[in-house]
């Protein structure tokens, strides 16, 4: 049997160490009680079993988890449980975001919602506003994928465009507070599920100029181009917010694991794009500590009719084609276990990778979106694996491994 090699060991072990269940105790645990729970997104199951160890002993009251497809649930037979697509939202969206927003319009500042809220929340509560559509909020959010749009720029057209989302939630609440699994790349909360809870500091100018900026506005529905027109914002409190799991914690643990293989470099900043992984990677091959560590999302564009990927498969062959002829090791995974919508976590490429594959044919699987089915085929696919978390993807890069 052919063991583990050591970059996905110790990814799964810097992963295990990050423990949401008592994180999220923690930061209910001087709370005043509860209304009820509602959990939010891909860590909603962790977090809410996390909740619930704070809770006094007699307390009775709501508990609602809203997840992806796919995220582990909670444990107990009285948790309410309603699911949703990712990364696009479908129509079992509004039955959630209209629970979530009753959960919070029934709380009060003496009784207040424990709110648990992690990545994979904008599809979760995505409910688009009157007159808007859910094919059309999901055509627009799957053409910014598409076209490489970042997270900040996604979610700020979501903000702009969901019942829940951008504050909205937080506006209708008498108390809250938060617990947030931090998703986003700054680890900036307002962004963390498109902001449900916290004043909206965006605009729709801002939206529109996302829009814009990624040459979709001339193709915009009607709907969607009077919403951002007409966008008022809503008046939220800046509810507490406590970060209980963090991409700085997790690219900690990570330089932690891999450290027994060498020397290592956290890379600060975190890659943001592929001009930053061009100019910042592939010149240190070789050169300087043998392992580099990164916690982040590279995005590239693909073409609208790609086959079923992800973005991690994507930056490993990119990377590997980049550094052809050094020998190297590179892992890029979703701390969640999964690789876009895909029963992958991601891929692991090595210099062997790419030997007898003539440029052309990586080229022409780069240009088509096409890297899945050319990693499965050298065996560089990491099965997807059981993750209670959601923090960004992980990129450790071992240059010049043994053997």
């Amino acid at each position: 049997m052919t063991s583990e090699h050591p970059l996905l060991t110790a990814a799964r072990r810097a992963l295990s160490r990050l423990d949401l269940r008592a994180r999220t105790a923690d930061a209910f645990s001087s709370a005043p009680s509860p209304s009820g729970i509602l959990a939010v997104g891909k860590c909603a199951g962790a977090m809410l079993d996390g909740a619930r160890r704070a809770l006094p002993p007699s307390w009775s009251g709501p508990v609602c988890a809203i997840l992806p497809d796919g995220a582990p649930p909670p444990t107990g037979s009285d948790v309410e449980i309603l699911r949703g697509a990712h990364p696009y939202p479908d129509v079992r969206t509004t039955v959630a975001a209209a629970r979530a927003l009753a959960l919070s319009r029934a709380s009060t500042s003496e009784r207040p919602l424990w709110f648990c809220l992690s990545g994979g929340g904008s599809a979760c509560l995505g409910a688009p506003l009157p007159g808007v559509s859910v094919a059309e909020l999901g055509e627009v959010s799957r053409a910014l994928m598409l076209r490489g749009a970042d997270i900040r720029e996604l979610n700020t057209v979501r903000k702009h465009l969901c019942q829940a989302l951008g504050g909205r939630l937080g506006a209708v609440a008498g108390g809250l507070r938060v617990a947030v699994a931090v998703d986003i790349l700054d680890e900036d909360l307002a962004l963390v599920a498109s902001g449900p809870a916290l004043p909206d500091e965006t605009t729709g100018a801002d939206a529109r100029a996302v829009l814009d900026r990624h040459g979709l506005t001339p193709t915009l529905p009607a709907a969607i181009t009077r919403a951002l027109h007409d966008h008022t914002r809503v008046p939220c409190p800046t509810w507490p917010h406590v970060p209980v799991a963090t991409p700085s914690q997790l690219r900690a643990l990570l330089a932690e694991e891999v450290r027994p293989l060498g020397p290592v470099q956290v890379l600060t900043p975190p890659l943001r794009d592929p001009m930053d992984v061009q100019a910042r990677l592939v010149p240190a091959m070789p050169g300087g500590a043998p392992l580099l560590v990164d916690v982040s999302e590279v995005s590239f564009p693909v073409p609208a009719e790609a086959p079923p990927g992800g973005r991690s498969m994507h930056l490993a062959l990119w990377l590997a084609r980049a550094v052809r002829g050094s020998a190297f090791a590179f892992l890029a995974l979703g701390s969640d276990g999964r690789d876009g919508p895909t029963d992958h976590a991601g891929a692991l490429v090595t210099h062997h990778t790419l030997e007898g594959i003539p440029g052309p044919d990586v080229d022409r699987a780069l240009a088509e979106g096409a890297a899945r089915e050319l990693l499965r085929a050298r065996g560089a696919l990491v099965p997807r694996f059981p993750s209670e978390l959601n923090l960004l993807d992980v990129h450790l890069l071992w240059r010049s491994p043994p053997g």
